[in-house]
């Protein structure tokens, strides 16, 4: 929104691979289900993040990976709805859809996806413009990608909640989260960051919101390496960097400021796992209205590169990629 504020290789014998040599061919390749963030919720031990459906060291040769960025448009009426964009490499996006989809409300912003245990896609999102309150976010669901229909709307449950902002996929083995900024000031100058955790596989009934400890930011996307939570969040000026050793916190801010030299003007930032363990990162250049810019960062996100546009044939705004791995 906007503001200024790791499959073992299993090794033959000699003898096994002389009988399979007649049978090449005729064994189907498989790879096993691993982590996932924008987003499977199939996510490994050590891996959260519903927007990857496998680990890289699950991805077989015979494995295709497809990027999905759901998007919308620009702050017009008729550009909030919900946009499907693909790409075989996370970086050059082309249109798969201009769905039409707008939630319940007929405005859908900041879309964020993952593809559920049931094969089907979901967004969660949401429902108002930014300069109008908001007590509610929604989340709607998919077979195609193209044919949308909403599953849930899910109150703050804040009180004087005044805007409910980008909610965000978080998938930790078969818990599923939402993590969404809520303002309870009526004038967007207390967001705090809260998780909400799915009460069921539906993804139709939600908890309570629960503190996840970062205040003063919007815009919160939390992926898992190893053992370190990491959070990504719009500050007043900056996007900056957080760790911690909960998805609850306490958050430590390893990067604060210019850290990673991206400069002011970004918000909505988010990351997809690619085949060969490192991270691509996306932001939104809300002030120069130029839509998302994308850049990269190592397996560990110690390390981060600069934002170009991203290419997408036009401005895209806030929204997130799932990397959808397929047979």
């Amino acid at each position: 929104m906007t503001t200024d504020l790791p499959r073992s290789d299993t090794h033959l014998d000699v003898f096994t691979l002389g009988f399979l040599s007649v049978l090449a061919g005729l064994i189907p390749s498989a790879c096993t289900n691993g982590d996932g963030r924008p987003r499977s919720a199939t996510p490994g031990p050590d891996s959260g993040n519903a927007a990857e459906a496998d680990t890289p060291s699950d991805v077989t040769a015979a494995t295709v990976t497809r990027y999905i960025l759901t998007t919308f448009k620009s702050d017009a009426a008729a550009d909030e709805k919900l946009w499907v964009y693909t790409s075989p490499d996370a970086t050059n996006f082309t249109v798969l859809s201009d769905t039409g989809y707008g939630g319940p409300t007929g405005v859908l912003r900041d879309p964020s996806i993952m593809k559920h245990t049931d094969g089907r896609y979901y967004v969660a999102f949401t429902t108002q413009s930014w300069t109008t309150a908001s007590t509610s976010f929604a989340v709607g669901s998919s077979s195609d990608l193209v044919n949308w229909t909403t599953v849930a709307t899910v109150d703050s449950g804040i009180a004087n909640t005044h805007f409910t902002w980008a909610p965000e996929w978080y998938v930790e083995d078969t818990t599923v989260r939402l993590i969404v900024s809520i303002d309870d000031s009526g004038s967007g100058s207390n967001f705090r960051t809260f998780a909400y955790t799915a009460q069921d596989q539906t993804l139709t009934s939600w908890s309570e919101p629960v503190f996840i400890g970062i205040s003063g930011y919007i815009d919160t996307f939390i992926v898992k390496v190893d053992q370190t939570y990491h959070a990504l969040s719009k500050g007043a000026t900056w996007i900056e960097h957080a760790t911690a050793t909960t998805v609850t916190g306490p958050w430590t801010w390893v990067g604060t400021g210019n850290w990673a030299g991206w400069g002011q003007g970004f918000e909505a930032p988010a990351l997809v796992r690619l085949d060969d363990g490192s991270w691509r990162v996306y932001a939104d250049a809300f002030v120069s209205r130029t839509g998302l810019w994308t850049g990269t960062a190592d397996p560990t996100l110690g390390v981060f590169s600069t934002l170009t546009p991203l290419g997408a044939g036009g401005v895209v705004r806030h929204g997130t990629v799932l990397a959808d791995h397929s047979p």
